[in-house]
């Protein structure tokens, strides 16, 4: 019997789902059912997961779902202080007995709590990517590239700054080779510490304001890695990355509208 004819059939029709939450080379791995599931090589777990119906309409961002995991999970954890800058990816496999397809993909863009502290997690699927659907650039003065993007053409790890913290206290790090780096991490540059890393909203001399702050396990003496930022203007594009070639706004771009009010020549 094929997974169609079960899906399909009124009484052969025995639904489970799978969920494969992946964060880097983390995975948390849930089965909806009521025992634990062997499929491709990997147990998920029984757990009470349950989640919203999946839609298609012609707002393709709109088509999102919200999983419901049970309290304390791990991930609901990580995310108590925000979702985090890393990427965390959910996959959900249907099946009926031995048969199961891939049901949806996604990613992670927000989390709540309710009163219970039981985490409900929104998963846009993977089509919302805008350069998947096809999304144009918009005539702007700045540059719309993202910094070592494939667009800016820069590589990333060639301005890596690597350094140890030296003090840490909330979203304020300091360390010396801030200090010494000929480069502004502010504007969106990001600090790595072991698999956590955040977004650097601030630069000052040898000290960085973080977006928020790190586990209790990130402390004084541990090392990191450093990127810069960029605020996308042609001067920083110029003078910081010597990369005005790939700049990607128009600098030259008229502040008068002349399809607006009348113009006099």
């Amino acid at each position: 019997m094929t997974y169609l004819a079960a899906e399909q059939g009124a009484a052969t029709g025995q639904p489970v789902e799978l969920y494969d939450i992946a964060m880097g080379i983390t995975h948390w791995r849930l089965a909806s059912g009521g025992e634990d599931i062997d499929y491709g090589g990997h147990t998920y777990e029984s757990a009470p997961c349950k989640r919203s119906e999946i839609e298609q309409t012609g707002e393709i961002p709109k088509d999102g779902i919200e999983v419901e995991l049970p309290r304390g999970h791990a991930l609901g954890v990580i995310c108590v202080a925000g979702v985090p800058e890393e990427e965390i990816t959910l996959t959900i496999y249907r099946g009926h007995g031995a048969f199961y397809v891939t049901y949806f993909r996604g990613f992670l863009t927000n989390v709540k709590f309710d009163g219970n502290a039981i985490p409900t997690c929104f998963f846009e699927p993977r089509s919302s990517d805008l350069p998947f659907v096809g999304g144009r650039r918009r005539c702007m003065r700045l540059c719309g590239h993202k910094l070592f993007g494939y667009r800016c053409g820069l590589d990333k790890e060639v301005y890596r700054t690597n350094g140890t913290i030296d003090t840490i206290s909330g979203i304020t790090i300091t360390a010396t080779e801030f200090g010494a780096s000929a480069y502004d991490f502010s504007s969106g540059g990001e600090i790595v510490v072991g698999t956590a890393r955040r977004t650097i909203v601030a630069h000052t001399t040898i000290t960085i304001t973080i977006n928020r702050p790190f586990g209790s396990g990130v402390i004084a003496g541990n090392a990191f890695s450093a990127y810069p930022g960029c605020d996308h203007t042609p001067t920083t594009c110029d003078t910081d990355y010597s990369n005005k070639l790939n700049y990607g706004g128009l600098e030259y771009l008229p502040t008068k509208n002349p399809y607006a009010g009348d113009l006099i020549y």
